[in-house]
């Protein structure tokens, strides 16, 4: 709670409001640090080894309790998944029915806001075979996303490529009842270590999986490798090629990789590199929203190797990183990192936004939904 002095006299302002994260992702809850009194309402723990660092309650949520617990959360400013995350609906579903019929039950009107982020083409976000007719798998995308759009009264997009998803998708009620703001997703920039990191200094952070473009990248390694002497790569993450991707590096004496590693580690292996790998390959449903990996790569100021799937990508071809068709050959990807190597790098100020983009995101939907 906040007082506030007016000329009209003074008013508490409260400052509370609940959250609901199907999937408990450390970025996703310290981005909420500062933003006042939150009741995490969550789901499984994703992305963090060592449990979440946080001084906000959570309470979990299942499928079986989500209704109940959105009938007993209090505050009337409640953040929810974005709509078109159909993979978190058996939790959020529930739970927003629960806040709905809560808040009818007290006479009140709860405010929902999300910040959204998925940039799955319209006609590929409910991954129908293609024998479906382009048209109807749009309209019945747009069907599955009406419902949870209609009780969502503010709106933020971290991306253009998102907001084009939803405006596309929901037509003229995008246009008369959602009020987007875009925003790019800008990290926030951390404190590099004294090492700094040298451009042959390669890592990659994430997933180790095809849609990652793994395979590219390994095949791309092994001929950098072959031209730089003094070129490394750090591997860490986890994923379905865990075994492949550690046995391929056995017989490679520059290469280091470690799995399922703390968030603190992950910014020490950045702090020693001065290139980051992530080359998303296409999908059914669409390409790599933004990629968390990304972003943390992005505030240690290093150079980024992505491919146009990623939502970022036009954002980040204009600071002068390295953007590539997912198509191209292991042999023309390499060459031109080779080539890039030799140029000078230093992150531009661009690059940044003065807090982390997520927190950002946070602060203006939180401040639209208090008004």
């Amino acid at each position: 709670m906040e007082l506030i002095m007016t000329k009209k006299g003074n008013h508490v302002r409260d400052d509370r409001f609940d959250i609901l994260l199907p999937e408990l992702r450390p970025y996703f809850v310290e981005a909420l640090a500062g933003q006042g009194q939150a009741t995490i309402y969550g789901g499984k723990l994703t992305y963090a080894k060592n449990g979440l660092q946080t001084e906000d309650e959570i309470i979990k949520v299942s499928p079986k309790n989500a209704f109940i617990q959105g009938f007993r959360s209090r505050s009337n400013v409640v953040v929810v998944p974005e709509p078109l995350w159909f993979r978190q609906y058996p939790l959020t579903v529930p739970f927003i029915t629960g806040v709905l019929l809560g808040r009818w039950v007290r006479l009140q009107t709860p405010r929902m806001g999300t910040i959204c982020i998925d940039n799955a083409p319209p006609t590929a976000v409910l991954k129908l075979p293609d024998v479906v007719p382009v048209r109807l798998r749009k309209v019945l995308g747009s069907i599955v996303v009406l419902p949870q759009s209609l009780v969502i009264s503010h709106w933020v997009f971290g991306t253009d490529a998102a907001r084009d998803t939803y405006k596309e998708l929901l037509g003229p009620v995008f246009d008369r009842w959602i009020a987007p703001r875009s925003r790019v997703v800008l990290p926030k920039p951390r404190q590099r270590g004294t090492t700094q990191g040298l451009p042959a200094q390669f890592a990659f952070i994430g997933r180790l999986s095809r849609f990652k473009g793994i395979p590219l990248m390994l095949d791309t390694w092994e001929k950098i490798a072959e031209a730089r002497s003094d070129a490394t790569l750090h591997i860490a993450g986890i994923g379905e090629m865990e075994e492949e991707v550690v046995e391929w590096a056995r017989s490679r004496p520059e290469v280091t990789v470690e799995i399922d590693v703390t968030r603190e580690r992950v910014f020490e292996i950045l702090s020693r590199c001065g290139t980051h790998f992530q080359l998303s390959m296409p999908r059914k449903r669409g390409g790599e929203q933004v990629g968390s990996a990304n972003l943390e790569a992005l505030s240690m100021g290093l150079r980024l190797v992505v491919t146009s799937e990623t939502g970022i990508s036009e954002w980040l071809k204009t600071l002068g990183h390295v953007v590539v068709q997912p198509s191209i050959s292991s042999e023309n990807l390499a060459n031109l990192i080779l080539r890039e190597l030799e140029q000078p790098w230093s992150p531009p100020a661009a690059s940044f936004y003065g807090e982390d983009g997520l927190a950002y995101q946070h602060r203006i939907l939180l401040e639209k939904l208090r008004l």
